[in-house]
């Protein structure tokens, strides 16, 4: 499954309705991670393909 970067900041821009406050996104596509920092934590996504 791929997601383009506008799918993933609609999805980001929708789940700060929920209070989170958003500091930074970073889209690495070379290692493939997705990096979201909220106001106290950060998510960090890998793809992995099989």
């Amino acid at each position: 499954m791929e997601l383009s970067q506008e799918a993933i900041l609609k999805s980001i821009s929708e789940s700060r309705e929920e209070n989170f406050l958003l500091v930074e996104v970073e889209i690495t596509l070379e290692k493939k991670t997705l990096e979201i920092v909220l106001e106290n934590k950060t998510i960090e996504l890998e793809i992995i393909e099989e």
